[in-house]
């Protein structure tokens, strides 16, 4: 079998490995990509629209309107609903006014409160022979790294403090940086969870060394195993997304 070689890592990327070695040989190496499911279309549909809406106010100086923003959430939404996507539980009659209801109460309630400097921007370093990169989700003034995500749970502080991402984030950045987990709840009663936490030195010298030590596996590596034991390795069903690598290990 051929020496396997990848170009690049990526925080999302890392992740894939940590999680899995199969599910990273199969989605990143082989590039067999998962179908669209409901959340996954609701996760770009609401980055996307917070992008939008950060875009309007770096360019223009002030907020945009609830009906503009709500306006392109909507079109976004309907042209990536017209492809095929896998809805499994998920109701996209009910998932669509959900994510609307939490664009209009992060508008009103947090956009507000932050100075846009760069919107989803690309970062690219080397770690050592690596080249690793990845896209920032939002910086803004003072200088702090935001990352959006949707969830039906609240984030804890410890997954704040221990999250790759964040950490990918500011060693792209190169320095120290304060951080924000900017955290819409997918709840009865929506919310918006804001985690703040840090990033400095000791933090990106483990992450340096756990990059180094992925490259050097993945790059010698002639088989990868599954992980049985990672919490997402289950069988999809029309309930539950599971893991769509499934199949493919069992």
């Amino acid at each position: 079998m051929d020496i396997i070689s990848i170009p690049h890592l990526s925080p999302s990327s890392l992740l894939d490995l940590c999680h899995c070695p199969k599910l990273f040989e199969l989605k990143r190496v082989k590039g067999i990509r998962e179908p669209k499911t409901g959340r996954m279309l609701l996760g770009k549909a609401f980055h996307a629209t917070l992008a939008f809406g950060y875009k309007y106010k770096l360019s223009y100086g002030e907020e945009v309107t609830a009906k503009d923003l709500l306006d392109f959430a909507r079109s976004y939404w309907e042209r990536e609903a017209s492809e095929p996507v896998q809805w499994q539980k998920d109701k996209p009659e009910e998932l669509l006014p959900a994510m609307l209801r939490l664009l209009a109460l992060y508008r009103e309630k947090v956009m507000p409160n932050y100075t846009p400097v760069a919107i989803e921007e690309r970062h690219e370093i080397n770690i050592g022979e690596i080249p690793y990169l990845g896209y920032i989700d939002l910086i803004v003034q003072p200088k702090k790294i935001i990352d959006h995500k949707v969830r039906k749970v609240r984030f804890n502080q410890k997954t704040a403090d221990n999250d790759i991402q964040l950490t990918s984030y500011g060693l792209l950045l190169g320095e120290p940086v304060d951080c924000e987990f900017h955290v819409a709840l997918l709840q009865k009663s929506p919310d918006i969870q804001i985690v703040s936490t840090k990033r400095s030195s000791g933090n990106y010298a483990f992450l340096k060394d756990m990059a180094l030590r992925a490259w050097r596996l993945v790059n010698s590596a002639r088989e990868f195993v599954p992980n049985p034991s990672w919490w997402g390795c289950r069988e999809p069903d029309e309930e539950n997304s599971g893991c769509f690598y499934w199949s493919f290990c069992h």
